[in-house]
């Protein structure tokens, strides 16, 4: 996708070191597709957890927030709540993780 707007982000955004839509640096980030400038040039992009696409199944905690496998109550592991913004409102979240990826920040 081309769109001048691109070529005004800040190049650490387009490096993917931070997150592409909040700009949040100390935190995991996630491939999230790419971008392309009016120049040509094609950006890997990175979102941070608050930002990154996920399934219904992730954001009920039924799958892990990270890789997307399904969860079990005895296995899962709760990564505390957090507070996103769901259709401009703050709301808590409790995303849960599978073993592998419940040590990740």
């Amino acid at each position: 996708m081309t769109d001048p707007a691109y070529d005004d982000v800040s190049i650490a955004r387009l490096h993917g070191e931070a997150c592409w839509d909040c700009g949040a640096v100390a935190t995991t980030l996630y491939p999230a597709g790419a971008v392309t400038t009016e120049a040509g040039k094609e950006w890997e992009i990175r979102k941070c957890i608050n930002h990154r696409d996920l399934t219904d199944q992730q954001e009920r905690g039924q799958a892990c927030v990270h890789c997307g496998v399904i969860l079990d109550n005895g296995s899962a592991i709760q990564l505390g709540a957090r507070l996103v913004n769901r259709g401009g409102h703050l709301t808590s979240w409790l995303p849960r993780a599978c073993p592998p990826h419940g040590a990740l920040p």
